[in-house]
């Protein structure tokens, strides 16, 4: 300490004879001329703030959700806001590489509760064998959206064969998107130049010719960086056959006119594969604070996703069936139980029925029927006179 001193103040005067600034011996040295120790910032419990440190975690979920061109950290953020509810309830959207990453993080990042992932990208894990117990560990609250894949192509590619040696865009490494891309190049045999630089970079390089081709994933239906493509341009998009994935985690997707007006002519579609996302969580045991935590989130989630089905939300959505249930995965057992509570009051509209409505109820044995009259009921309660 004392050889600090003096060698600091050595060094001071021989840089003001030399007519050099002090502040460059001070730093050299890491000394001030009055302060040899920098101070450190107390902690929140030192600051008398440990009451605002346990209100501000004590109901914070971290959700993460993917990259941010694509539909996944849209989600994310939709589902923080429809469930918030200042400290009784708050939700951390976290922008990752995507869905091979977001298992990663569910099972070995803290702080992470919840995220999104596509059903393939578990079927490959498990495919893989690198994780034990995978299905017991991570297990899923809901189905949600379907991710469509898209191949978008310059002019002179006219089939997936055509890109064989050529350069070829996917999403970062880490998201299920780039892992479908390289999956559908090699079932069709191709050995093309594979560069994972995103999806926005890729349509770029595809626009000036220097790549062939970029492999995109977008919820059918929402507007994308394809939409306002110049049809003079000659890019176009490519059918995926479903054929050679019909015994995979993958649903047969048709794009149409209406998706893409300036890329598909009236009346005709292309076909693609569709991959379902899902909400997955941790498997908590009953009684841990992780527990109390996530049930809180699925309480909240399914209390207010009919909110979510509504503007300014995403239209899919409107598309989402709660208890649909996804191969390959086992549903929370939490999940599970508030679902079947969420199901039992939405099958009798929110409303309590009496005797007759009930009888005309039970005697509607058309599905879209049934929901109709819910509904007419609950209008009825809602404007009855007071």
């Amino acid at each position: 300490m004392v050889f600090s001193r003096i060698m600091g103040a050595w060094l001071i005067a021989i840089c003001l004879f030399a007519g050099i600034s002090p502040s460059f011996a001070q730093g050299v040295l890491g000394v001030t001329a009055t302060n040899d120790r920098v101070g450190r910032a107390p902690s929140a419990d030192a600051a008398g703030e440990a009451d605002e440190v346990q209100r501000t975690n004590q109901w914070t979920v971290g959700l993460v959700g993917g990259l941010l061109e694509g539909a996944y950290l849209r989600f994310a953020a939709e589902i923080s806001r429809a469930v918030d509810d200042g400290e009784n309830m708050r939700v951390l959207g976290i922008m990752t590489k995507g869905s091979i990453q977001n298992v990663h993080d569910l099972l070995y990042l803290k702080g992470v509760d919840v995220g999104l992932v596509s059903a393939d990208t578990f079927d490959d894990i498990i495919k893989a064998g690198k994780i034990r117990s995978i299905t017991d560990r991570l297990q899923y609250i809901t189905q949600l959206h379907v991710n469509t894949l898209q191949l978008l192509v310059r002019s002179d590619i006219k089939t997936i064969k055509d890109l064989a040696g050529k350069k070829v865009a996917v999403a970062k490494k880490g998201s299920s998107s780039a892992a479908l891309g390289i999956k559908v190049l090699k079932k069709e045999g191709v050995k093309a130049d594979v560069h994972m630089i995103g999806w926005t970079n890729g349509f770029q390089k595809v626009k000036t010719g220097e790549f062939a081709g970029v492999f995109t994933a977008f919820v059918k239906g929402q507007t994308t960086i394809f939409s306002s493509i110049d049809p003079k341009s000659g890019m176009h998009l490519l059918p995926i056959s479903f054929d050679k994935y019909a015994d995979e985690y993958y649903v047969p997707i048709f794009l149409d006119h209406k998706d893409y007006p300036n890329l598909i002519a009236e009346g005709e579609s292309i076909e693609t594969l569709g991959s379902p996302v899902v909400l997955a969580v941790y498997n908590w045991p009953r009684g841990t604070d992780r527990f109390r935590k996530v049930a809180r989130f699925i309480e909240y989630f399914f209390k207010r996703f009919d909110t979510l089905r509504k503007p300014p939300y995403h239209p899919a959505w409107k598309e989402i069936n709660l208890a649909a249930k996804v191969p390959g995965w086992k549903r929370y057992w939490y999940a599970e139980e508030v679902l079947k509570k969420y199901l039992k009051k939405r099958a009798a509209g929110g409303i309590k029925l009496n005797a007759e409505e009930r009888k005309i109820l039970s005697s509607i044995k058309n599905t879209e029927q049934k929901r109709q009259f819910r509904e007419f009921l609950k209008w009825k309660k809602e404007h009855k006179p007071h």
